[in-house]
């Protein structure tokens, strides 16, 4: 990713974890409704970051499953 993929890639990975904090929050505050609302949010966020990561991957030329799988090979 370029560094400019990467920066919006992060804002999208804050954005998850904000919804989630705020999640949280409602949840303590017995708020369902409101808990509900920010699981949804939560999970968008999380997909569309999903959906970035792909779209990126497609973009260079690559496949995002092939090199998900090399980093994680790095790993082992």
């Amino acid at each position: 990713m370029t560094g400019i993929q990467e920066l919006h890639d992060e804002i999208l990975g804050l954005e998850a974890q904000i919804a989630g904090k705020r999640l949280e929050l409602a949840m303590a505050m017995g708020e369902k409704d409101t808990a509900r609302q920010h699981m949804h949010a939560m999970n968008a966020a999380s997909i569309a970051r999903r959906e970035f990561r792909i779209q990126c991957a497609e973009d260079a030329g690559g496949c995002f499953f092939d090199a998900a799988g090399a980093v994680d090979a790095v790993g082992v």
